[in-house]
């Protein structure tokens, strides 16, 4: 009944009385936190003999709805891979934990995300044949998906990557997907019930959280694409994003990452109405990242 302590709001089905009463008692922040630490010190040492051959790190940096989830749920079908789904390991880490603690969780989480369905905000993210939630014999690659807090916090401590390299003791490869702003930024007030103008300010603050991570890692370890260029070349992004990880990628594997896939990115900004001058207001701002170059509100 894990999936109780891990997803106690969003993804539980009512399935008796235990059930019932973890899921309602870890609601409460403090017993989650309490529940999760006895949980995890016992995992990790009796799992610690499978975490010795991990030899990197994966990690998120971004925004909400850019494709992250969809990048991160590939990232886990992968047979030597395990990306944990919005448990936000960067927490964690600032709580202490060590590496086989952090490293159960991480395979825990995405475990008990296929028990529960892995549907996510309205869509599904479950590569069909493949190994979310566990992984083939070597276990290369581990990793969690949060990538807007992960931005957040490291714009509250941005020694918390040292943290994480120290603790894990591998190389901490990022990943930042990039869609159009005007999605991002409607998805923002729309989420949070919050006036653009606010949520324009919220997003180039994690733009500039996200420019300084860019800033201080080289191309080994911060890969950067577009959610428009995954939907257009997906086997082409795919196998960058594993080549990226030193994974290797056989047909089968790419060809279920790609069924997965949505015709276009949804146009979130028609949701809300943008008047001229905040579009100009974020076309002038968005100038100052190089990667959301040649991005409009049209295209």
């Amino acid at each position: 009944m894990l999936n109780e302590i891990l997803f106690p709001r969003r993804f539980t089905k009512t399935t008796g009385f235990w059930a019932r009463t973890l899921r309602r008692i870890s609601k409460y922040g403090f017993v989650r936190r309490g529940l999760l630490a006895v949980v995890s010190l016992a995992g990790g040492f009796r799992n610690r003999g499978r975490y010795a051959q991990v030899q990197r790190y994966c990690m998120f940096v971004g925004y909400p709805r850019s494709g992250h989830s969809l990048v991160g749920s590939f990232v886990d079908a992968h047979p030597n891979a395990v990306i944990s789904h919005e448990l936000d390991a960067l927490d964690f880490v600032e709580r202490g934990y060590g590496r086989n603690r952090l490293f159960y969780l991480i395979t825990r989480n995405s475990y008990e995300f296929g028990k529960v369905g892995r549907s996510w905000t309205g869509y599904s993210y479950d590569v069909k044949g493949q190994w979310q939630g566990g992984y083939n014999e070597v276990l290369t690659v581990l990793g969690d998906k949060k990538g807007g807090m992960s931005s957040r916090r490291l714009e509250s401590d941005p020694e918390l990557l040292e943290s994480l390299h120290s603790m894990t003791g591998v190389p901490i490869q990022i990943i930042h997907v990039v869609r159009n702003p005007f999605d991002n930024i409607s998805t923002i007030s729309n989420r949070n019930k919050i006036p653009l103008e606010e949520a324009i300010e919220f997003y180039f603050s994690l733009c500039d959280t996200n420019k300084a991570v860019k800033a201080k890692s080289d191309d080994a370890h911060f890969l950067e694409f577009r959610l428009e260029e995954l939907v257009e070349k997906p086997r082409e992004i795919v196998q960058r994003i594993c080549g990226f990880l030193e994974l290797e990628a056989d047909s089968g594997y790419l060809s279920a990452c790609e069924a997965l896939l949505f015709e276009k990115p949804r146009r979130t900004r028609d949701s809300v109405q943008w008047d001229r001058s905040l579009i100009e207001l974020v076309l002038v701002r968005a100038k100052e990242y190089d990667f959301l170059e040649g991005y409009d509100f049209e295209n």
